[in-house]
């Protein structure tokens, strides 16, 4: 289990603090303490808050980083560890500009740094970022056998699934067959008659040049640091 070593203080039974509501009214809370003595309580109530917050971040950090989180003043360490706490660096995020945040990047296919982005090369080893424009993101199929073949990061065209068209028409034995060529009906005659065979019938093409759902445009990007 990873270290933390930022620890709470006065948090045991009968903790010599001021209860939230004195604390709420202590005058020296907006502009700190005056010249001369402060009561150890209030001092500890200042101590107990700021530790107690700063512990449990802390101890977050340590959890889901497995990482030691040190008191030794690296705070460029212990901040990128929070940041990469919040949002893991290189995880594709919708943004709704046209222009990323600082210290993120387009999932445009373009490469980037691998010595000034160094964690976003663990994720992506090529140095190329995946090109998000336009695209869907799918699950990985991980060996369910949904969508076999593909790997990590691998494109994929669009496609429909396989299915049948037919225009049915009886043929007077209670039989249907696939396809009409002509039918016409004798002079004086209730009776109908068919030929079939080869269809000229044919549907024609509509939609545009790929199948895909209702969906709205997001910028994809990454955080790169």
């Amino acid at each position: 289990m990873a270290k933390n070593e930022f620890l709470p203080f006065g948090i045991g039974a009968g903790a010599n603090v001021l209860t939230p509501a004195d604390w709420s009214a202590l005058p020296a809370r907006g502009k700190g303490f005056a010249s001369g003595a402060a009561k150890s309580k209030e001092l500890n109530t200042v101590w107990r808050q700021s530790s107690v917050i700063s512990s449990v971040v802390a101890q977050c950090i340590a959890d889901s980083s497995g990482k030691d989180v040190l008191d030794n003043g690296d705070t460029s360490t212990l901040l990128a560890a929070l940041k990469n706490l919040l949002t893991p660096t290189g995880v594709p995020l919708p943004w709704p500009t046209a222009t990323p945040p600082t210290g993120w990047l387009k999932c445009n296919g373009a490469t980037f740094s691998k010595t000034l982005y160094p964690n976003l090369a663990l994720a992506y080893p090529s140095g190329v970022l995946p090109d998000l424009r336009g695209e869907f993101i799918r699950g990985w199929d991980d060996g369910r056998g949904v969508d076999t073949g593909r790997t990590l990061i691998s494109p994929q065209t669009d496609k429909m699934r396989k299915h049948n068209h037919a225009l049915l028409f009886g043929n007077g034995t209670g039989n249907k067959v696939p396809a009409v060529h002509e039918m016409y009906r004798a002079s004086s005659s209730q009776t109908y008659f068919a030929y079939y065979g080869e269809s000229g019938v044919y549907i024609t093409e509509e939609g545009g040049n790929e199948t895909a759902p209702r969906n709205i445009a997001f910028n994809y990007i990454v955080r790169a640091a």
